[in-house]
């Protein structure tokens, strides 16, 4: 019993072994199998991956070389048909000014335009419209010039971004190419278009104005020379575009512009602006800007220098290329300055951003402000940036980057917090005298002396000029040319004679009238005249009526009193509304005379 239950146990102990070997044997080889399919999954993918690149690369090739080969095949068929076109000509024609057009004669005497035309999706090509109109979709531009009056050069172009093209000269066998140049108008064709395409509505050395409202909300005015007291307080003039060959002072609560800041005023002079005064739109200035107080809900732009006191507001950016003093007010966007900043009194300056060519010398008041939902912004100057009395830089100024050396002399930079810090950067060097500064990283290159400073929470570092950031750049303003207009002299008195003009003093509908002096006691209300004057032209409407029409006084001025006037005013003195409490509107010439042929002038 005991030998066969050993051998039994033996027996038994040994099979389960064998069991046990077999079932690990078999567990290791699913392992392998299943990390091998592993490793051949991924190889699979990575050789499809590079299958799929490959073939993309060979499409795109592909795609490229037929681009290409249509590019060539279409250069080969413009330049054979322009090479035929020209060389047996009966005519050419270029415009100078039109250098991506060539109009051609042919020996049938039929038309042969080449020429940039545009697709449906706005894809330019060039085209050659004749008998049959051919397409010539993969050259996207072309440019004709003239070597000489036979010899035509041609520039097709099949990519503009990267300059792609191909040129080649054709000659003509004896036509000589017809040259059209710029044709230069005389100066009173230049006077008339600029009446047309600017619908000037006032122009001339004056414009007073006692009524309530002048709308010219399309129109012009043009006044050749300084505009200054002469407009009722609260008067509104509305209009899109103001021109003034001299000085202007707005004041008196006046209003200039339109409410949606669309129009531009260009002031050849200074800009005194005071009172309860409203400007809209952008300002240019050529010469000073004065704002003691008043509101310019716009961008404002001066080629000299600005002085800001009292309480001014300026909706918008600044751009001065002289220095900017400024003492007062408030200026809500960016401010740009070729010159030096001062800034004195106790302004708050709180705007989008400082960026000033020279100095920054905060003699007086604050730059940013303590309130922790105020905008962040940054400071940057040319120069040095001085800092004096009791004068203050506050938490939300987030960078300030000074391109030579900082001065503090009993002022103070507070950052906004130990976690929201200010950031100053010195190009140069850093003298700090009774002074406050906290929650500041300050880092200089140069040199650093301290003297009786309270610091809190601030770092304080010596860098290398390469770790300053670089001030961004900005255009200076320089200022914009005045056009100038000669006033067109009358016309002979036989034009005027001819086109139905009568010589009377007496108005009515559609009536057109030519006189030396136009001075009667009063006129009826009437619509749709003309009054050409060889003096002044003087308009006392009976019964409070409205007038309509087109007045020309080129050698005097035209003064005016009614209860209304509609229509245009060119007088070389001056237009002058004497009445209160109306309403002056614009229009433009073409609603009184449809032919440029038929101006009075």
């Amino acid at each position: 019993m005991f030998q066969g239950s050993f051998f039994t146990n033996l027996l038994f102990t040994k099979k389960g072994s064998d069991n046990i070997d077999r079932e690990n044997i078999r567990s290791n080889q699913k392992a392998l199998t299943l990390v091998e399919l592993v490793i051949t999954l991924a190889i699979i993918s990575f050789l499809t991956l590079i299958i799929i690149q490959v073939f993309a690369m060979n499409n795109a090739m592909a795609n490229n070389q037929l681009k290409e080969s249509a590019q060539r095949h279409e250069i080969r068929a413009a330049a054979a048909y322009l090479t035929e076109d020209i060389k047996f000509s009966k005519a050419i024609n270029f415009d100078i000014a039109k250098p991506n057009e060539l109009i051609i004669t042919d020996k049938d005497d039929q038309s042969i335009i080449y020429y940039i035309a545009a697709d449906a999706e706005g894809n330019n090509y060039l085209k050659r419209q004749a008998a049959t109109e051919t397409e010539f979709k993969e050259i996207k531009d072309v440019s004709f010039s003239l070597d000489n009056s036979t010899l035509v050069s041609a520039k097709l172009i099949t990519d503009i971004a990267n300059n792609k093209f191909n040129e080649f000269k054709i000659t003509s066998l004896g036509t000589q190419v017809a040259l059209s140049l710029p044709v230069e108008l005389t100066p009173e064709e230049k006077f008339r278009q600029f009446v047309l395409n600017e619908s000037v509505f006032i122009y001339g050395s004056e414009l007073t104005f006692a009524g309530n409202e002048c709308v010219f909300e399309e129109g012009t005015i043009f006044v050749t020379d300084d505009f200054s007291g002469r407009i009722n307080g609260g008067a509104k003039i509305k209009v899109k575009h103001l021109y003034t060959n001299g000085d202007l002072a707005v004041s008196q609560g006046h209003t200039l512009g339109l409410v949606d800041e669309s129009n531009i005023i260009f002031i050849n002079g200074t800009l005194t602006f005071d009172g309860g005064a409203k400007m809209y739109g952008d300002v240019n200035v050529n010469e000073n800007l004065v704002m003691n107080n008043g509101t310019i809900n716009g961008n404002v732009n001066v080629a000299g220098n600005a002085t800001l006191s009292g309480n001014p507001t300026i909706n918008g950016d600044i751009n001065v290329k002289g220095d900017l003093i400024w003492g007062g007010g408030t200026i809500t966007g960016n401010v740009y300055v070729g010159g030096k900043l001062i800034i004195q009194g106790w302004p708050t300056v709180n705007c989008s951003l400082v960026n000033v060519a020279g100095d920054v010398e905060l003699l007086g008041g604050t730059i940013g402000v303590d309130d922790y939902k105020a905008n962040r912004f940054n400071v940057y100057t040319g120069g040095n940036l001085i800092i004096k009395g009791w004068s203050r830089i506050n938490g939300n100024v987030d960078t300030i980057i000074v391109n030579k050396d900082l001065e503090v002399n009993g002022g103070s930079i507070k950052g906004k917090s130990s976690t929201i810090r200010t950031n100053v950067y010195v190009n140069n060097s850093v003298k700090l005298q009774q002074c406050n500064l906290s929650n500041t990283n300050l880092k200089y290159v140069v040199n650093y002396s301290s003297g009786s400073t309270y610091n809190s929470s601030v770092s304080i570092t010596k860098i290398k000029g390469n770790q300053i950031p670089e001030i961004p750049g900005f255009t200076i303003y320089e200022g914009f040319e005045m056009p100038i207009y000669e006033l067109p002299p009358l016309k002979p008195d036989e034009w005027y004679n001819i086109n139905g003009y009568k010589s009377e003093l007496t108005l009515s509908n559609n009536k057109k009238i030519f006189v030396n002096n136009f001075n009667p006691a009063s006129v009826d209300a009437s619509s749709n005249v003309i009054i050409v004057s060889k003096k002044d032209v003087n308009l006392n409407v009976k019964s409070w009526g409205k007038l309509t029409g087109v007045v020309f006084a080129p050698n005097g001025k035209v003064t005016f009193t009614g209860g209304g006037f509609t229509g245009i005013v060119i007088a070389r003195d001056g237009f002058f509304v004497n009445s209160g409490g109306i309403k002056v509107e614009s229009r433009n010439i073409s609603e009184f005379i449809k032919n440029v042929e038929d101006y009075p002038f």
